[in-house]
């Protein structure tokens, strides 16, 4: 009997445990995600500035990858210049997402930010934990640069 009633209790802590861990997991994420968006419409208010911006990943994921907004409703990159095949489907699809945390090469998560123009329209980032990005002003948008890049000429 006390080896069923021990059984349970590991059973019932272990769910327990394991369901903390995938909310925190995904209060990581939806942080990221405000965070990032938020960093985007900040930069794009002030035409010509660059701001770096520190933002904090799961190490869950390998690379997060970023692409041009839409313009009009459709991406201006031509797919084939995007190495990832489940990015390039996306943006073939029109699918409005534009930054990609995967892992395996496999997307995980994505969503949309609207006013965000990558320097070479189409950027991955390797996930080391900590990611850095440089976005310049450029208007109604922020540009995802380097850190010596420049979307104003």
């Amino acid at each position: 009997m006390a080896a069923i009633i021990v059984a349970v209790v590991l059973f019932v802590g272990y769910r327990s445990v394991s369901t903390i861990l995938a909310a925190a997991g995904k209060a990581t994420i939806d942080t990221f995600k405000s965070d990032f968006s938020y960093a985007v419409e900040d930069a794009s208010d002030s035409y010509g500035s660059r701001h770096k911006f520190e933002f904090t990943l799961p190490k869950k994921f390998d690379r997060i990858c970023f692409v041009d907004s839409m313009n009009n409703g459709r991406f201006s990159i031509n797919p084939d210049r995007i190495d990832n095949f489940y990015i390039r489907l996306s943006v073939e699809d029109d699918a409005e997402y534009n930054v990609f945390l995967l892992k395996e090469e496999k997307i995980e998560e994505r969503f949309y930010v609207p006013s965000l123009d990558v320097l070479a329209d189409y950027m991955c980032l390797d996930n080391q934990g900590l990611l850095e990005v440089w976005l310049e002003g450029v208007g109604d948008r922020a540009c995802m640069v380097s850190a010596t890049g420049s979307c104003l000429g």
